[in-house]
């Protein structure tokens, strides 16, 4: 296919080689590995949450804190579950 000049509406041009400007990717849903853990990791991740939670609603950590923390949690848990 030959390339060409386009005009758009708003008087820019255009280059048009015929070819798709963007690509894709397909893969099996069934082929990817979750692990057994997960969901006891992920279960665990969110009641350590909660407990943070419950210690920044009582006063005893700063937001900084908090977020530090949480954020500190579901590091670890990807960790571990990368490794697994």
């Amino acid at each position: 296919m030959p390339t060409r000049w386009l005009r758009s509406s708003t008087t820019s041009r255009t280059w048009v080689t015929g070819w798709p400007s963007s690509g894709g990717l397909s893969f099996n849903l069934d082929a990817v590995i979750i692990p057994e853990e997960k969901e006891k990791l992920v279960q665990e991740g969110y009641e350590r949450s909660d407990a943070i939670m419950e210690d920044y609603n009582m006063g005893l950590i700063t937001n900084n804190e908090r977020y530090n923390q949480i954020i500190d949690i579901w590091t670890n848990i990807n960790t571990k579950l990368t490794k697994t």
